[in-house]
């Protein structure tokens, strides 16, 4: 009887010890969206902090600016009273050959901002379209409530490039946002058929105008190239796919060129040397989400470009 109490007593003493995670060194974070990441605190170097996401044998640089006021204060504190990071045991990729399963889907917050998949209809405008639906989540993730004009944009590109022919590169209707800006889907609904001789009035060409300053100046907008069409072969490589994957993990869409474009708002799949996942993304030639196999952005994908806006820009909706 007496061994049975001791016994008990002793159960009762190892539940009540506090339970340590083996992962106690990750921390929670959040980012300007309210979004939670949990990863390991590596290092902090002018204004970036290096992050390892859980159950990720990868680290990578995250602005520090991208995250909450409250994040950023515990960040600073964490470096400025130790000399190590939390995990001081952390080493290269390379020696820990750990797979991460990634799952990252904007598709989700894509729906709710009410956007939904575009039809760019009979017309070769899938790149106008590629970028119609980049610019419309990054618009609605500054708070905007209106889509944005697939036939302006595609007018803008011929401005760029010098000639009246349905469609575009990238480069040139980046080229001719840059240049005019953009209107609201309502001001210049998308036709069915192309006018090469149709020209905007005055009065939406200073609508296009004021929505280009409130890109430049409000959102502070930048187009980020992770390639090019410049010299560029079709396939992308593995660090082409990293950047991708890293650009959906920091909430922005990519958009990708090449035999079809389209607009990529997730992936899921394996990390490192054994990356045969998924890419999530929305087809203007039918209107509708798919997904992507690993072969074909190593073999048709030829281009790759996202949007990034000013941290914070989601804080106060944006007036169009």
């Amino acid at each position: 009887m007496k061994s049975l109490r001791d016994f008990l007593r002793c159960m009762l003493l190892v539940f009540a010890l506090p339970v340590v995670s083996l992962a106690s060194d990750y921390v929670s974070l959040t980012n300007q969206e309210g979004r939670l990441i949990e990863a390991r605190l590596l290092k902090l170097s002018e204004e970036k902090v290096k992050l390892e996401p859980r159950g990720d044998y990868r680290s990578y640089d995250y602005p520090l600016a991208d995250l909450s006021v409250a994040s950023q204060e515990y960040v600073r504190q964490h470096f400025s009273t130790t000399q190590a990071p939390l995990n001081s045991g952390f080493t290269e990729p390379e020696a820990k050959p750990r797979p991460k399963r990634y799952d990252i889907d904007l598709v989700e917050k894509f729906e709710d901002w009410d956007l939904e998949p575009r039809h760019q209809g009979m017309r070769g405008t899938c790149s106008i379209f590629a970028i119609t639906h980049l610019l419309d989540y990054t618009l609605a993730r500054a708070g905007a409530e209106e889509v944005i004009s697939p036939e302006f944009l595609n007018w803008c590109a011929d401005r760029a490039d010098q000639r009246n022919q349905d469609g575009a590169f990238f480069h040139h209707a980046l080229q001719g946002l840059a240049t005019y800006g953009f209107v609201m889907e309502e001001d210049l609904p998308y036709r069915r058929n192309y006018q090469s001789d149709w020209q905007p009035d005055e009065d939406l060409l200073t609508v296009a105008a004021k929505n280009r300053t409130l890109l430049t100046d409000q959102l502070d907008y930048k187009v980020h190239w992770i390639r090019s069409h410049e010299n560029a072969s079709r396939g992308l490589s593995e660090q082409h796919l990293n950047d991708i994957i890293d650009a959906l993990e920091r909430g922005y869409p990519v958009a990708i060129g090449g035999t079809h474009s389209l607009c990529v708002l997730g992936y899921e799949g394996r990390g490192g040397d054994d990356k045969r996942g998924t890419f999530h993304v929305v087809d203007s030639a039918r209107a509708h989400f798919k997904e992507l196999d690993y072969e074909y952005m190593t073999t048709e994908a030829i281009e790759a470009f996202y949007i990034e806006i000013a941290p914070g820009s989601s804080a106060e909706p944006l007036t169009l």
